[in-house]
This record gives structure tokens, C-alpha cells and sequence, in this order.
């Protein structure tokens, strides 16, 4: 093997390795676009598909989410002072590591957005195996679909 060869295959190596056996805080603010198609069933009672993009994730030093970009689809029903639902989201880079997500959704907030549960279910590239989860919180949703989201949590890699 030549010596550009084996240094390529040793960057390659290091690069899908980097993360291996680490638990990784996911404790960011993210920044996301919702659309939404809703159905009044009643006053207060409103069922919806939803599909959200998510900005670039810049969570702590070394996250090996730091990065992607993730896209989502789910479901919701509101019946205030409730909401419940769920959804999947996948989350990739343009060096072709992703990883999925599911959600739950457990709650309606004071101003008008949602939390609750997330958790991993693996992926490929930097986060194959990876697991975890935790808990978040959005901010209402703007007019313009915008809104914030605050994670809580962790995820472990093999």
C-alpha cells in the first residue's frame, strides 16, 4: 500500500471511529421550520400532521450530532389544555452520517407549545449503534412555522 493510501484509509478509519464508546450531553436549543395541516374537530380539539426541518445542530464541544441537519414528520392531536402524538425524525450530514429519532408528544405548554420525550434508534456513519434519549421543550409556533426547541438528555455510542 502506498503512503497516500494508507494515510486516506487511516483519516477514514479515525474519522468513523472518533466517537466510538462515549456518551455525548445533548443539552442545545435548536432551531427549526414547521408546516402544518390541521383539522378543527371542535372548539379546542384540533388534530394535525406536521413536517419540520431542523437547522444545523450546534450542541456541546465534540457531539458527534454537531452538524446535521435533521427533517421530521408526525402527528399531533390538541384537545386543550392537553396534546398528544408523535413522529420520526432523521438527522444527516452531507458526509453521510445519520441517525433516527422518534418522538412523543406529552404535553401542551402554558404558551401555546409542546414538549416531551425523544429517543434514538440508531444510525449509520459516526452514530451507527447510537442509543439514548431525553425530554424537550418548543416554544409556540410563529406564523412563519419558526420556533425553538430546548433539549434535554444524552446519547451513547457503542
Amino acid at each position: 500500500m502506498n503512503r497516500i493510501a494508507f494515510a486516506n484509509a487511516a483519516l477514514a478509519l479515525s474519522a468513523t471511529t472518533a466517537f466510538a464508546g462515549g456518551t455525548f450531553d445533548m443539552n442545545t436549543t435548536l432551531s427549526g421550520t414547521t408546516e402544518r395541516q390541521t383539522t378543527v374537530i371542535s372548539e379546542g380539539h384540533v388534530a394535525g400532521l406536521l413536517t419540520t426541518q431542523y437547522a444545523s445542530v450546534e450542541g456541546t464541544t465534540g457531539n458527534p450530532m454537531n452538524g446535521m441537519t435533521g427533517s421530521c414528520t408526525g402527528h399531533m392531536v390538541i384537545e386543550a389544555p392537553a396534546a398528544s402524538g408523535g413522529g420520526l425524525c432523521v438527522f444527516n450530514n452531507s458526509a453521510g452520517d445519520r441517525m433516527v429519532i422518534s418522538y412523543e408528544v406529552i404535553g401542551l405548554n402554558r404558551d401555546g407549545g409542546i414538549s416531551g420525550s425523544w429517543t434514538a434508534h440508531g444510525g449509520a456513519g459516526k452514530t451507527a449503534g447510537v442509543q439514548g434519549g431525553g425530554r424537550f421543550v418548543n416554544s409556540e409556533i410563529a406564523d412563519d412555522g419558526t420556533f425553538s426547541k430546548l433539549v434535554t438528555g444524552a446519547i451513547s455510542l457503542p
